[in-house]
């Protein structure tokens, strides 16, 4: 597996300089980044900066908004980047909160896929926990959505936090979405005295990360995509321990 960073968590970096943020991202050793928002580069312009770091596109974060309204926009950014992975980041309350309402999201995101397929790309949702701690019916809506559409359509960006955050077990969910997991968010979790959470560097919080990373290796992920919603440090130097943590523990 290929060893990413969602630049969401360094956003404050790059607000200030998008090109430098990425500079400093090779530096640190990642083979890649994944977008959420390109800076306002041009596309060729970011296309030359990656090949010239080294670093590949390895998803982007597109909001379903930007999937339905805006699609050939988004189409020939990440076409010129590279980039075969689209993720849809989550998905507003009213989009989830009848079986109705998510059949209509799984048919956007379907019909984006279709489109997005015509370029070589795939399209996917990256969960939060509310997917897994709503049910519609009997099942949960992550679930449901991932049954309403195809697997050949949506594959998953499975965020190990949140699925350990809502109570359930990463490495179960893993095992039964295997083969449809390309992408996972590699994230820590630790809870505040209130039992709120706190997304901090590997290896500070609860998470098995060792049996997590042999898991998804065994379910087909090609990218483990180091993210911190918070960081408790500037975070550039949060994505530097994260980087170093899996040198040190899964020796790559």
């Amino acid at each position: 597996m290929k060893i990413g960073v969602q630049l969401y968590t360094v956003r404050d970096e790059t607000a200030k300089n998008f090109i430098g943020t990425l500079e400093k991202i090779a530096e640190m050793g990642y083979e890649g980044v994944e977008f959420a928002g390109y800076g306002g580069l041009k596309a060729q312009e970011l296309a030359d900066a990656l090949k010239r770091l080294n670093l590949a596109a390895a998803g982007s974060h597109v909001s379903i908004e930007q999937l339905v309204d805006h699609l050939d926009e988004q189409i020939e950014m990440n076409t010129a980047i590279g980039n075969r992975y689209i993720a849809c980041p989550g998905i507003q309350e009213s989009r989830y909160n009848s079986l109705e309402a998510l059949l209509h999201t799984a048919e956007q995101l379907a019909n984006a896929s279709d489109r997005l397929a015509e370029h070589g790309i795939k399209l996917g949702y990256h969960n939060h926990d509310f997917e897994f701690t709503r049910k519609l019916g009997d099942d949960t809506v992550f679930d449901t959505l991932f049954r309403l559409v195809p697997a050949e359509k949506l594959f998953t960006e499975l965020d190990v936090c949140w699925v350990q955050y809502a109570g359930y077990d990463p490495l179960s969910v893993i095992a039964s979405y295997k083969g449809r997991i390309p992408l996972v968010h590699y994230k820590d979790l630790r809870r505040d005295e209130q039992g709120r959470p706190l997304t901090v560097e590997l290896g500070e919080g609860e998470l098995d990360l060792v049996s997590i990373a042999r898991a998804s290796k065994e379910a087909g992920a090609e990218w483990l995509i180091v993210e911190q919603d918070e960081c408790q440090r500037p975070s550039l130097e949060s994505i530097r321990n994260s980087r170093q943590w899996i040198k040190n523990n899964l020796g790559q």
